[in-house]
């Protein structure tokens, strides 16, 4: 976390050097050390990204690292599981959708552990750049704050409308998913008595039942990130008009590079809609896939492993005589 923390830092300068930058230029340059100070600022820009790579680069191979062992320790989490439940349940639960349940949660575990960089650099991000813009102009960086918050309350509102659908948009997928494993697994059965036909129509129902609400929370995350782009830009638009306008009329000039400072910023903030709007989608998706294991995990609960005893360490064979038994379809096992 520490190396992500300073490469958030690094990153958030930037806009500030550059606006410096531009602020030298503008009030000429007359002189040798001038010139000096402006090429030094000028190089500051190549130091932050290389300073920016040292640390990012290290903290994401490190991350990435972190989210493959999380998936595999998770996939053994749910075989090692799997295989203690009863056989009654494996015979309720259709084989296709328990793996590509544990295959979709597995994934989005893993994706998300990969990416954790993301939520950490948008919180630098949003609350460096507001006290960035609090310093420049007081004014400027308590309007960013009020519309911004405003802003992303109304984008999580929207997250959690999408929530229920992704949850039946992925169930839909375990369907398919399962009807698609079936035919596969006795392909030859389904050759044999030419039922091509059929079973593809069958797979093609399947699929077309996820199809109002796909288009459903298409249509919804579609306008949500127009709504997020919109704001961004009135955001932006109405804070440096505002600024342009009152430090002309108090000062009578406009420094080009406090300008871009505050555009750089705005931005920066503005970005933080879409970046939570994308975490919080990815979050809700994550959990939905992960929400269809859970029916495995309150199983795994129920059950009571029974502890083997262990054989002579010289034993050859074993041998079992008059043994009959039969169980019904609650699982219970019957003795003769």
């Amino acid at each position: 976390m520490f190396l992500f923390v300073v490469g958030g830092l690094v990153e958030l300068a930037t806009p500030y050097v550059l606006g410096k930058v531009f602020n030298l230029i503008q009030n000429s340059i007359t002189s040798r050390q001038e010139l000096n100070t402006l090429l030094l600022h000028i190089s500051f820009l190549l130091g932050l990204d290389l300073l920016f790579w040292i640390f990012h680069g290290t903290g994401r191979i490190l991350e990435t690292r972190t989210g493959f062992f999380v998936k595999r320790d998770y996939i053994n989490d749910k075989i090692h599981a799997v295989l203690r439940l009863p056989i009654k349940w494996h015979k309720e639960n259709h084989s296709g959708s328990t793996i590509d349940k544990i295959n979709r949660a597995a994934q989005g575990l893993g994706d998300f552990s990969s990416s954790t960089f993301l939520i950490l650099y948008t919180i630098i991000k949003f609350l460096g750049s507001l006290i960035v813009l609090f310093f420049i102009n007081f004014k400027v960086g308590l309007f960013a704050l009020i519309y911004s918050s405003i802003t992303l309350f109304l984008i999580s509102r929207v997250d959690k409308r999408l929530d229920k659908k992704y949850r039946d948009l992925n169930r839909y997928s375990n369907q398919v998913s399962a009807k698609v494993f079936d035919y596969i697994s006795n392909v030859i059965t389904v050759i044999t008595l030419r039922l091509k036909k059929t079973v593809s129509e069958e797979i093609d129902k399947k699929q077309l039942a996820a199809y109002p609400t796909f288009i459903s929370s298409s249509v919804i995350n579609e306008l949500k990130w127009a709504f997020a782009s919109i704001s961004i830009k009135v955001m932006i638009v109405t804070a440096l008009i505002y600024y342009a306008y009152t430090e002309f009329t108090l000062t009578g000039m406009i420094l080009i590079g406090t300008l871009y400072m505050l555009y750089g910023y705005l931005n920066n903030v503005g970005e933080t809609f879409y970046r939570f709007a994308e975490l919080y989608g990815t979050y809700i998706r994550s959990n939905a896939q992960l929400m269809g294991v859970y029916s495995i995990d309150q199983e795994y609960k129920r059950v009571k492993e029974i502890e083997a005893g262990r054989l002579p360490e010289n034993w050859k064979t074993i041998e079992l005589k008059n043994l009959s038994f039969t169980y019904d379809k609650k699982g219970t096992v019957t003795q003769y």
